[in-house]
């Protein structure tokens, strides 16, 4: 007889734009299991993304920024989820990003069954054998689909699900023509971390590339900080060219609509793929001696080996301005 569960507790106490990744998984998990009650335990942002899609009810596990992926979340984020695993009764628990914090919460939980990837280690090993929390594997949408595999399910990377409302794409149009937006021109969103701000030479790259965009395609510049944080723009502020727009600790839904309108998105968080994907937006992802395109450019082309990364970068930005959305603002 096939396993039914009936209360599932999903947690994936990852930063915001990793934790993106386990929205395929949460649809898949409604699919297979409808009548199951369903609750997800995630960062504020991640639980504000979805609150929109109706997916789950609801653990906010409060901030978590890029900059503590491999330190653990907050004791508050830990006393939620305990209460959470105390006051229901599961009898699936889903572990995507395993910590000591979510093994803790999870040993509390009688007779349920506990899935988490394969890869975990002991919680000997997370207590001694380095920062706290399993080593962070490349790809999480891989990580959530080795969980679902062992339930016998699969994930689709056909849809996302991600939408923003129609409310939230009017405000970020409200914002970008308060600072003279005309409406025509391209857009491109940089986008920063916490962890963005200790690579010098990366924000020196973006920010060369924001300039010259600016100078020579007349793109508007749009810095946009991780949800909940500001470090990003306070960084790059000064460096950024005139009539930038700043979006300073955003909201998970003002961040995703900046993403969904942008013309390209320049960024050094690989994470971010999850939210670009979902829109079709065309997206950079800055390295510290290379970068990568995403989805992949069709006429690639090799390096000058006299050009610089930021030479690279523009190059790049100016194909995917040229060939995808830039040409259709004006049709």
């Amino acid at each position: 007889m096939p396993y039914r569960p009936r209360s599932i507790l999903a947690i994936d106490a990852s930063p915001f734009s990793r934790s993106l990744a386990v929205l395929p998984a949460l649809q898949a998990l409604k699919a297979a299991y409808p009548q199951a009650r369903l609750v997800a335990a995630a960062s504020r942002a991640t639980c504000e993304i979805l609150a929109v899609t109706g997916l789950a009810s609801l653990v906010d596990l409060g901030a978590v920024r890029s900059v503590d992926q491999g330190r653990g979340f907050a004791l508050q984020s830990l006393i939620r989820l305990v209460r959470t695993t105390r006051r229901e009764t599961f009898d699936l628990v889903l572990d995507f990003a395993p910590g000591i914090e979510t093994q803790i919460a999870c040993r509390m939980i009688p007779h349920a069954r506990l899935v988490r990837p394969s890869r975990l280690r002991s919680l000997v090993d997370l207590f001694f054998g380095g920062r706290g929390r399993a080593a962070r594997p490349a790809d999480h949408a891989s990580e959530c689909a080795n969980v679902m595999g062992q339930l016998g399910l699969e994930v689709s990377e056909v849809d996302s699900g991600l939408f923003v409302p129609v409310e939230g794409h009017r405000r970020f149009e409200e914002l970008i023509a308060r600072h003279g937006s005309r409406g025509g021109e391209p857009l491109v969103i940089l986008y920063g971390t916490s962890s963005t701000v200790q690579r010098r030479g990366i924000v020196e790259c973006i920010c060369e590339v924001a300039v010259r965009l600016a100078n020579n395609f007349g793109a508007r510049i749009v810095a946009v900080d991780e949800p909940g944080s500001r470090t990003f723009n306070d960084r790059v502020g000064s460096s950024l060219p005139l009539g930038s727009i700043k979006v300073v600790s955003p909201r998970a839904l003002e961040a995703a609509a900046a993403i969904a309108r942008a013309s390209v998105v320049i960024t050094d968080d690989s994470d971010l793929v999850h939210l670009t994907s979902g829109f079709r937006t065309p997206m950079l992802e800055v390295r510290q001696d290379s970068f990568r395109s995403h989805p992949p450019e069709v006429d690639r082309r090799e390096s000058d080996p006299a050009n610089s990364l930021a030479d690279d970068v523009f190059e790049a930005a100016c194909r995917m301005l040229q060939g995808s959305r830039f040409p259709s603002l004006f049709r």
